[in-house]
C-alpha cells in the first residue's frame, strides 16, 4: 500500500460504465502545485472520509494486470 506524501486535493469520485457494460468507479485529485488533475479507479471497498475541495491523504493499492502494474484508491481520508 502507498500513501501520498503532497498535497492534493479531493474533486470527485465518478461512476461510469464501460463500453462492454461493467460499471466502476473512479477517484478525481488535483495537485494544487503543479495544476495538474489524476483520475484513478477505485478499489471495490472504497473509503472516503473527505468533502469535495478537501486537501486530502490517499492510499493507493498495487496490483499487476498482465505485464502492467496498476494503482487502485483504497481510501481518502481529510488531511489534519
Amino acid at each position: 500500500m502507498f500513501k501520498s506524501m503532497n498535497d492534493l486535493i479531493f474533486r470527485d469520485i465518478i461512476t461510469k460504465i464501460s463500453k462492454t457494460g461493467n460499471e466502476y468507479t473512479q477517484v478525481v485529485l488535483s495537485d494544487p502545485i503543479n495544476y495538474e488533475t489524476y483520475e484513478f479507479f477505485a478499489a471495490s471497498n472504497v473509503v472516503i472520509n473527505a468533502q469535495k475541495g478537501d486537501l486530502v491523504e490517499v492510499e493507493l493499492l498495487c496490483g499487476k494486470n498482465g505485464y502492467n502494474i496498476t494503482f487502485s484508491v483504497q481510501s481518502v481520508r481529510t488531511k489534519k
